[in-house]
């Protein structure tokens, strides 16, 4: 089971690793407007929340042992 989970905890640590440095990146830079800066702040938060919602979501559906979510619909 725990093979089954690395890799989508790899996956979201590094998104929410790209999203958070590329709004700490546009938020260093000084000729950025401060309406940009906030609005990538919040994006990046709210995608990073997402991704960890979603990962969540995954692992539950790991340790339930339903691999394929299709007998839902």
């Amino acid at each position: 089971m725990l093979k089954k989970i690395i890799a989508p905890v790899v996956i979201v640590i590094l998104i929410a690793a790209y999203y958070i440095g590329f709004a700490v990146f546009l938020i260093r830079d000084p000729e950025a407007p401060l309406l940009l800066k906030a609005l990538m702040a919040v994006i990046a938060i709210a995608l990073t929340g997402v991704g960890i919602h979603v990962l969540k979501l995954r692992a539950d559906e790991i340790r339930s042992g339903v691999e394929d979510d299709l007998d839902k619909y």
